[in-house]
């Protein structure tokens, strides 16, 4: 009787749990403006060389791809740029509080969450950006930037193309 009892107690949680895992969860896409990849790809690019214009970078460099926003592959995607830049040696937490300090009086807004690495995380008009030092490489820092889930076909996702000479123009 017993084993009975348990053997019922259990397929019923199984049962919710399937009922509960199968649910989908919230469309990252929902309420968010639509934009051809193009588009959303100069956004984050702009925003990736205005932070380093902002922030007075050292030699950046970097590439952009689009990502999936969904579990798997498929829409809605996102344009991602990862970028480097050149870490001086010292007080790295410190440099990268000043590099967040100018982006901040460029118009981006500091999220308040601490990003990896002692890092920092901002935002700006509809792009994330995450900077950090570079865990493998003590004289490099790494700043990825995207944009929200706003594109519903792309021809780059997981095609990276490289941008550093954009970044670089001009500085």
């Amino acid at each position: 009787m017993l084993l009975a009892a348990t053997l019922t107690l259990t397929a019923a949680f199984g049962v919710c749990a399937l009922l509960v895992l199968s649910r989908p969860g919230p469309d990252p896409a929902a309420g968010v403006p639509r934009m051809t990849e193009a588009a959303a790809a100069e956004l984050v690019t702009a925003a990736a060389r205005d932070a380093v214009v902002a922030a007075r970078l050292t030699g950046p460099a970097g590439g952009r791809t689009s990502m999936s926003c969904a579990s798997a592959a498929g829409p809605p995607y996102r344009p991602v740029v990862h970028m480097t830049f050149a870490l001086p040696a010292g007080n790295t937490v410190g440099y990268l509080n000043r590099v967040a300090a100018d982006m901040v009086a460029d118009g981006w807004v500091d999220s308040g969450v601490v990003a990896e690495y002692f890092g920092k995380k901002l935002t700006r008009g509809g792009v994330v950006a995450v900077v950090h030092r570079n865990p493998e490489r003590l004289d490099v820092a790494t700043m990825r930037l995207s944009s929200e889930c706003s594109v519903d076909a792309v021809t780059t996702e997981g095609v990276w193309t490289e941008i550093g000479g954009r970044l670089r123009a001009g500085s």
